[in-house]
């Protein structure tokens, strides 16, 4: 699948959402911005190159609340990762559609793109990858100002499953499947 069916997908479903939320938005529930900064922490892993490594780093929000149910946003993404041996860099970055059933909880997917550099005991390698970003998250405490406008300490579990390909390493390019389990812990305005 390329990336650009990928995003042609995602805009025609943000498109049917942004409408169908839209009529059903009644009174005050009606768009507003969405943000948040959370700390993450989890494993980056690669089965196929037998490379695991701990990640730990900072990631945002930013995007719309279309209304209390349906949010639209981008999230930036930088890690810092150690494993045996070997140590780099993880930058990434998803577009989430994100539905919130009640304000306590939601659960997101979107497409996401990466890229890593690293360096071991083996070399160096450095590479993209391109697949999805799924979360679920708990919003244990929420309090809600005006305009239906949410503020929440939010725990969430993101995975991130990834295809791509190393660029560069000692021992030649390589293609191969990325996944990312991660907790985060932060504050989100939706």
């Amino acid at each position: 699948m390329k990336i650009s069916s990928v995003l042609v997908t995602l805009a025609a479903v943000s498109a049917s959402l942004l409408a169908s939320s839209t009529a059903l938005a009644e009174g005050k529930d009606r768009a507003r911005v969405r943000g948040g900064v959370a700390v993450a922490g989890g494993v980056l892993t690669a089965p196929e190159a037998e490379v695991a490594m701990g990640t730990g780093g900072v990631q945002g929000q930013v995007g719309v609340q279309i209304n209390d149910v349906v949010g639209l946003y981008w999230v930036p993404q930088i890690d810092l990762g150690l494993g045996s041996g070997m140590g780099g860099v993880n930058l990434s970055t998803a577009i989430m559609v994100d539905i919130s059933p009640i304000d306590f909880i939601s659960i997101g997917a979107g497409p996401d793109l990466g890229f890593f550099a690293g360096i071991g005991d083996d070399g160096a390698a450095a590479g993209a990858n391109y697949g999805g970003r799924f979360r679920f998250a708990v919003h244990p405490f929420v309090s809600e100002g005006k305009n239906h406008r949410r503020q929440a300490f939010t725990l969430a579990a993101d995975l991130r499953v990834l295809a791509g390909a190393t660029l560069a390493t000692n021992t030649g390019g390589t293609t191969g499947f990325v996944m990312q389990p991660m907790l985060t812990a932060g504050w989100t305005a939706y």
